[in-house]
C-alpha cells in the first residue's frame, strides 16, 4: 500500500502522485483545511467527507465543541460531497441522536466519527454503483448555515458573576479538549488574615435543576451538597446552581470536587 504524507493538500508532488493513482473516490475526515480544486478534480466519483454536525449547522473547524457549547438538543454527523467552500457540499446522509448533557467534546467527537464511518460504509455501494452522485445528493439550505468559529484561548475563562449554570456547564463540556475552562476564586488562609487567588479548572459538572437541592446553596456561594456521589454546589449570580464533580487546582491533577 502506498502512503502519501504531504504537509498540505496543495503540495505539488503529492498532487502529481495522487493523479497518477487515478482514484475512483477520495474520503476525508477531520482535515480542517480547504482542498484545492486540482485535488477535487482527481477522483472520478468525487471526494466524500465525514463531518460531525448536522449540516448546514456548524460548518467549520469546531463543530462538536460549538454544538455542545450552544446546548443543541440533537447532535449528529453528516456524510457529504466536498466542494471548494468549507463543508458546503451536497449531503449524502445524516444521522442524529439526543445530546445527553453529560459527555464532553472528546468522547462525543470519537462516537460521532464512529457513527459517521458506519453511515459512509452504508453509502459506499450506492456511490460506486452510481445510485448516489454529486447531482442526486441534497443541497444544503444556505439560509440555515451556522459557522463553528475557531476556538480562542480567551474563551476558557468562566465568569460566575455574569454566566448562568447552563452556560457554564455547556462551555465546560464543549471546550474540554482545548483550552479547557477555569474560574478564579479567593481562598481564605487558615488564620483568616489574608486571601489567595486560586485558578481552578472545571472537569465534570451538572446543572442543578432540583429545587430542594438548590436551596442548600441559599446564603452561600458554594457548599458541599448532600447525597452519595454529590459534588460541590456553586450558586451563580443569576440564581442558577451548578454542581462540580471534578476540578483541577492549578499545579495539581484532576480530583473530586469534595
Amino acid at each position: 500500500m502506498k502512503i502519501l504524507t504531504p504537509e498540505n493538500a496543495k503540495n505539488e508532488t503529492f498532487l502529481e502522485e495522487l493523479e497518477a493513482l487515478e482514484p475512483d473516490l477520495c474520503i476525508t475526515a477531520a482535515y480542517g483545511c480547504y482542498l484545492p480544486k486540482r485535488f477535487l478534480k482527481i477522483p472520478k466519483l468525487g471526494t466524500v467527507n465525514i463531518h460531525p454536525s448536522l449540516l448546514p449547522r456548524w460548518r467549520g473547524a469546531s463543530p462538536v465543541q460549538r454544538s455542545l457549547e450552544a446546548g443543541d438538543a440533537q447532535l449528529g454527523v453528516t456524510v457529504l460531497y466536498t466542494v471548494s467552500a468549507m463543508d458546503a457540499g451536497p449531503i449524502i446522509s445524516q444521522v442524529s441522536r439526543p445530546n445527553d448533557d453529560v459527555k464532553g467534546a472528546s468522547q462525543e467527537l470519537e462516537e460521532l466519527f464512529d457513527l459517521g464511518t458506519e453511515e459512509l460504509l452504508k453509502a459506499l455501494p450506492s456511490i460506486f454503483s452510481g445510485q448516489i452522485t454529486f447531482d442526486t445528493a441534497a443541497e444544503q439550505d444556505e439560509e440555515q448555515v451556522t459557522k463553528a468559529k475557531m476556538i480562542g484561548k480567551d474563551e476558557a475563562i468562566l465568569d460566575f458573576s455574569t454566566m448562568g449554570a447552563v452556560e457554564v456547564h455547556n462551555r465546560a463540556r464543549g471546550l474540554e479538549m482545548w483550552p479547557g475552562t477555569y474560574f478564579y476564586f479567593y481562598l481564605e488562609e487558615d488564620d483568616a488574615s489574608s486571601k489567595t487567588l486560586k485558578k481552578i479548572k472545571v472537569g465534570k459538572s451538572a446543572v442543578i435543576s432540583n429545587t430542594e437541592r438548590a436551596t442548600d446553596l441559599i446564603g452561600s456561594e458554594s457548599t458541599l451538597l448532600k447525597g452519595k456521589g454529590a459534588g460541590l454546589g456553586v450558586l451563580l449570580a443569576d440564581g442558577s446552581a451548578l454542581e462540580l464533580f471534578t476540578v483541577q487546582p492549578e499545579g495539581k491533577k484532576m480530583m473530586d470536587a469534595k
